[in-house]
């Protein structure tokens, strides 16, 4: 058995600390590669649960604006309704001609408007989130709020007309526009209410957006 003379130890021992640095360096890099993949996860998570949270607060308030809607439109009311509003115009030399009606239908929104502001300001975070084309519920939903509204300041202006104008003929005219915006101000007549099925399916538009959102995480 030969002695391995001095030349061959000192490569030996050369080639074990090349192989050990060579272990620690890809001891680190697994290290790293383990770190960033962990971090990417956590960001995915992170992220994911924040869109979750965010489609669940935005379908909620869409279900709230449902239901606040027909609560505007419902034909019961109390005989006190609207009057604080023309007393609050009038005070603040607004339109004090403003109709029990028009004011009736500003107090009832009035009272709910806190949900419509959230879901303006969030229309913003979705688009920024999930695309332009992901808020179109949001603009349909404004629409029918303010379909309500013209609907209230019209039968107004076309009940002060008939009042004013006497001629048949003309009121004849002007009570079918009165029929129709009454359903549109209104829940009850199924035939002409335009207002119900366009909330529905706003709501229902929204439901398909934000479930594959949350599905999908």
């Amino acid at each position: 058995m030969s002695i391995p003379d001095a030349n061959t130890t000192s490569n030996i021992g050369l080639c074990v600390d090349v192989f050990s640095k060579l272990i620690s360096a890809g001891a680190t890099v697994f290290a790293a590669c383990v770190a960033i993949y962990g971090i990417k996860a956590w960001r995915r998570e992170f992220k994911g649960k924040r869109d979750i949270e965010l489609a669940e607060e935005v379908l909620e308030l869409f279900y709230k604006a449902r239901d606040a809607i027909r609560a505007i439109r419902s034909p019961l009311g109390y005989s006190h309704e609207g009057k604080k509003v023309v007393e609050r115009l009038k005070a603040e030399g607004g339109e004090g001609d403003i109709d029990l009606q028009m004011a009736t239908v500003l107090e009832r929104y009035e009272a709910r408007e806190e949900t419509f502001q959230k879901l303006q300001m969030l229309q913003y975070r979705f688009m920024a989130r999930f695309g332009k084309d992901k808020t179109k519920p949001f603009d349909d939903l404004r629409e029918c709020v303010n379909s309500i509204f013209f609907a209230a300041r019209m039968l107004s202006m076309l009940w002060k007309s008939i009042r004013e104008e006497m001629d048949s003929g003309t009121k004849k005219t002007r009570y079918d526009k009165i029929d129709q915006l009454q359903a549109d101000l209104y829940w009850g007549d199924d035939e002409k209410d335009r207002i119900t099925p366009k909330v529905e399916a706003v709501v229902k538009a929204m439901e398909e957006i934000c479930q594959k959102i949350i599905g999908a995480k």
